[in-house]
Order: C-alpha cells, then sequence, then structure tokens
C-alpha cells in the first residue's frame, strides 16, 4: 500500500511519524510517496517496536491532531484519538 502525503503539512508529518516509527519507507527524492512495510496485522508489533516507542509524543500529538483539523476525510479512529488528545490538553 502507498501513502501520497500531497507535500500538503499536516500528511507529511504524518508521512514523517510514519517513516520514524517503522511503518513505512519513502520511495521518491522528495518524500511524497511511502510504502508500508508491514501488513496490518503487524501493527501492533510495530507500534510496540523501539523505533515507535522511541518518538517524541509530542511530534505524534500534533501530527494526529493536525490531521484530523485538515478535512482530509480521517478516520472515525484518528478523530477520536485527537478529540482525546486535545481533551488531555
Amino acid at each position: 500500500m502507498v501513502f501520497d502525503n500531497l507535500c500538503v503539512g499536516p500528511l507529511q508529518l504524518a508521512a514523517e511519524v510514519l517513516y520514524r516509527s517503522g511503518f513505512t519507507e519513502y520511495s521518491d527524492e522528495i518524500r511524497r510517496f511511502s510504502s508500508f512495510v508491514c501488513e496490518p496485522a503487524d501493527f501492533e508489533t510495530v507500534a510496540n517496536a523501539r523505533a515507535a516507542q522511541d518518538l517524541d509524543a509530542d511530534l505524534v500529538r500534533t501530527a494526529v491532531i493536525r490531521l484530523s483539523e485538515e478535512g482530509f476525510g480521517v478516520t472515525e479512529e484518528i478523530d477520536w484519538l485527537a478529540r482525546k488528545l486535545r481533551a488531555e490538553g
């Protein structure tokens, strides 16, 4: 599966979080396209791995909230998580 961040800020930030946590690899020089390097069945394992756990929590928080605010048709899960993160302040 390929992720196209459209070179748009909130999507680029989400793409960077996915890359740094080990879910994706960039597949072009300008870092617009990313390919997932794991299957959905492996998402929990990747999320619990060191690379994902070492990510700055504020970076992840910002990525989720910005993604939910930009009107990209986010999933119910992203919307729920963004609301929860906003409430936590």
